[in-house]
């Protein structure tokens, strides 16, 4: 569930919905006990791994490891991440309509 929560965080902000993120933000916390440095470096990792050009370091690794995270929890996110990107690759396709809200206007 964190790592979904995750997942739509980051692509809700991509997608322009602001800060709150449909309440995703909140349930990040929620469901992960973790100190917010160790979650803000997780974020980081993410939004590294999902950049076009996106590389992970050594040095992005370490410091996400160093934040408790261990290999397992890595490979989860990661596959968060290729979960949610398949998805939209998948409604673009297939043209499905959306199941949240869109973003308000600016």
């Amino acid at each position: 569930m964190f790592l979904e929560c995750l997942a739509e965080s980051r692509l809700g902000l991509i997608a322009g919905l602001g800060g709150d993120c449909g309440g995703a933000q909140s349930c990040i916390l929620q469901q992960l006990p973790r100190p917010l440095h160790a979650q803000r470096r997780q974020i980081n990792f993410v939004n590294t791994a999902i950049q076009p050009a996106g590389r992970i370091s050594d040095e992005d690794l370490r410091a996400v490891k160093a934040a408790g995270y261990n290999d397992a929890q890595i490979t989860e996110t990661l596959l968060a991440i290729a979960q949610t990107v398949f998805t939209n690759l998948f409604n673009r396709v297939h043209q499905a309509a959306l199941d949240f809200p869109p973003a308000p206007s600016l």
